[in-house]
């Protein structure tokens, strides 16, 4: 089986708030015990690890859905009959401006970053480019289950989870 991250992802400090979290609760960032791990992981040695991009992709994902977090938008391009053709979200990492698109048809990412004047195709999800948490936000909405959307001139975003 393949690895879902790549090694050097698990090697990243986690949030200011799980840091704060798992030292008050005098614990670790990874965990052997029973209750702490996956039912589905058949290993022999089990392990459960906190995932630093992961934590950065859900707490900047539930700024979004909050409105305090003002640098991002999310959406869905409808098709046909009203159904969902691709996943959107825009972003914003320093000066870079970030455009990613999921096609949960084929499992398939596109993407491009605006730097200055000068727009480029994302190649891939690199350790340099500290966007890897962008995707897994995208990910995460696009597994959400939206109840109610308003439309706005940028598109329709999330009103309410």
């Amino acid at each position: 089986m393949a690895a879902l991250y790549e090694t050097w992802t698990f090697q990243e400090e986690l949030p200011d708030l799980f840091q704060k979290l798992i030292h008050d609760l005098g614990r670790t960032k990874t965990s052997t015990k029973v209750s702490d791990c996956s039912q589905y992981n058949s290993l022999r040695a089990k392990s459960a690890t906190l995932h630093a991009p992961t934590l950065r992709a859900i707490l900047w994902l539930s700024g979004v859905f909050a409105g305090a977090e003002t640098e991002g938008a999310l959406g869905r391009q409808f098709g046909e009959g009203n159904t969902t053709n691709y996943y959107c979200m825009e972003c914003k990492n320093g000066e870079s401006h970030y455009a990613l698109i999921y096609n949960w048809r084929n499992g398939k990412f596109k993407g491009c970053v605006q730097k200055a004047d000068t727009v480029s195709v994302l190649p891939s999800i690199q350790e340099e480019q500290n966007i890897a948490e962008r995707y897994i936000a995208l990910l995460a909405f696009a597994s959400t289950s939206i109840r109610r959307w308003r439309n706005t001139d940028r598109g329709a975003t999330v009103y309410k989870l």
